[in-house]
């Protein structure tokens, strides 16, 4: 059994009695082929990114496991060092045991999609016609809950039509919002595109990529893969000896931090006849970088259509690339198995790091502090209960699924380097959690194999303020920089 004591500080919401117990028990799905060799590497300098796995039938490949692929850089075959399906199947309410609670429950709120129609950079009639697509679309999926529309107006103004969440409020949905939104839609189309484009093509550019980190920036708050539809008519990644790919390269590292792919739909591409010079390939390129999708033409049912399909096949994958030399890297993954064809980005510039791994854990935990959402990337089960040892203090029993975390192998056993926060709120907001302390996992290898003892529970105390009425708790995984973040409630 490993320990590890527990520091707090005396002004916190939450104080922390004892000392956090590991054990063994009872899990609900096999073990994910996540162990690797027993190299200790900083999280800096793991690379992840976003695929999609679908069979021969285009239908999402669900079981994958990081044995089934191969992930070549420059041509040279990697080692991955984790695999994780994002569309994993969730526990349902009513498995949970009384005040038992998960990070794993179906959400309202998964998988979200931001549709953007470019006016800035689309034709005004074609840009209607794309409305009507838009509804159209939309009322063949089973499901709209989790898409959202902006417009880049040529105002050089981005404009929500259906933004994406706040809140939890802003999860509730009254009634089917695609029944109102074509004439939203149509109406703000037209207001948006009263005002001429700026003509110089540099201001153009520059609004658009802003426009696009904004829209991610919002986006990233919310946890897991999310993608953009961006629907636009070109935009320029060079002009004339002026090369925009600093500015693209930017945007691209911030939709991949925040696990955005991109799906772009170049409908007619402004200018691409009358100015050889100008290099229309920014949205093909962003798709490339991002592990999205590119379309030229009439595509935007399709693409619609495959976003819905694709978050379902999606898997988050990890590597330790062997050199961080500013270059291009291209990517290459192959599955083993047959039929199974894997899609993912293309490349990637590989920029040295600019963070160490401790900048990263603490940026991680503020992230999960702040946020209005839980994050499921690291599986959670807590139950609370009133402690046995004292009676103002609660009883929390932590169970995390280690399918989730990165595994070294040492020797006849797996370990996993972790760290834990907790976090008290009241009524007023978010209090300052407490300081973060490591714990490393001891996991044998039957505990990995068997799927009787395939979950690691922690048993802890946690006392709180009279104003304490929930706590989150969050646990970062340190070789993977993965998180798991649950909000329970304690009053």
């Amino acid at each position: 059994m490993n320990t590890a004591a527990l520091k707090g500080k005396a002004n916190l919401a939450v104080r922390i009695l004892a000392v956090l117990t590991l054990a063994g028990a009872a899990a609900a799905r096999p073990p994910a082929d996540n162990q690797i060799e027993p190299t200790e590497r900083a999280a800096e300098n793991i690379l992840k990114m976003e695929i999609v796995a679908l069979n021969s039938s285009g239908e999402p490949a669900t079981d994958l496991l990081s044995s089934d692929l191969q992930l070549f850089d420059d041509g040279s075959i990697q080692t991955i060092a984790f695999c994780r399906n994002n569309g994993k199947k969730a526990p349902q309410p009513a498995t949970l045991a009384p005040h038992e609670f998960s990070n794993q429950t179906v959400s309202t709120l998964q998988f979200p999609t931001v549709i953007l129609v470019d006016l800035l950079n689309l034709r005004t009639l074609s840009a209607s016609r794309s409305a009507e697509q838009i509804v159209r679309s939309l009322d063949r999926l089973q499901s709209t809950e989790n898409f959202y529309i902006y417009l880049l107006g040529c105002d050089r103004t981005v404009e929500p039509v259906r933004p994406v969440p706040k809140s939890e409020s802003d999860l509730r949905v009254l009634e089917p919002w695609t029944k109102s939104v074509g004439a939203t839609l149509d109406r703000a189309i037209r207001n948006a595109a009263g005002t001429s484009p700026p003509d110089e093509l540099r201001v153009r550019i520059r609004t658009t990529l802003q426009a696009l980190m904004r829209i991610a920036n919002e986006m990233s708050a919310i946890p897991g893969r999310k993608n953009i539809i961006w629907l636009t008519s070109g935009v320029a990644s060079a002009y004339g000896w002026v090369d925009f790919l600093p500015w693209l390269r930017e945007v691209a590292g911030i939709l991949n931090q925040g696990r955005i792919a991109m799906y772009s739909i170049d409908r007619f591409p402004l200018n691409a006849d009358t100015n050889p010079n100008v290099s229309l390939d920014t949205p093909r390129q962003l798709s490339a970088l991002t592990g999205g999708r590119s379309y030229r033409g009439d595509h935007i049912e399709d693409a619609i259509a495959q976003t819905a399909v694709d978050v379902r096949a999606s898997y988050l994958i990890g590597y330790y690339p062997q050199r961080w030399d500013g270059k291009y890297h291209k990517i290459r993954i192959n599955c083993v198995r047959k039929g199974v064809r894997i899609h993912a980005m293309e490349g990637y510039y590989a920029e040295v790091p600019k963070s160490t791994a401790e900048e990263l854990q603490g940026n991680n935990f503020h992230k999960a502090w702040q946020s209005l959402f839980d994050v499921s990337d690291i599986g959670l089960r807590i139950a609370v209960s009133p402690s046995v040892k004292n009676q103002q203090t609660v009883h929390f029993r932590i169970r995390l699924d280690p399918a989730d975390l990165m595994l070294l192998r040492q020797g006849d056993h797996y370990i996993s380097h972790l760290a834990f926060e907790f976090a008290g709120y009241t009524d007023a907001g978010p209090m300052e959690p407490s300081v973060p302390f490591p714990v490393t996992l001891t996991i044998t290898d039957k505990q990995r194999i068997d799927s009787a003892t395939n979950v690691t529970e922690l048993e802890q105390d946690l006392a709180f303020g009279d104003s304490t009425r929930k706590v989150r708790v969050m646990v970062i995984d340190r070789g993977s920089n993965a998180i798991g973040s649950l909000t329970v409630p304690v009053r």
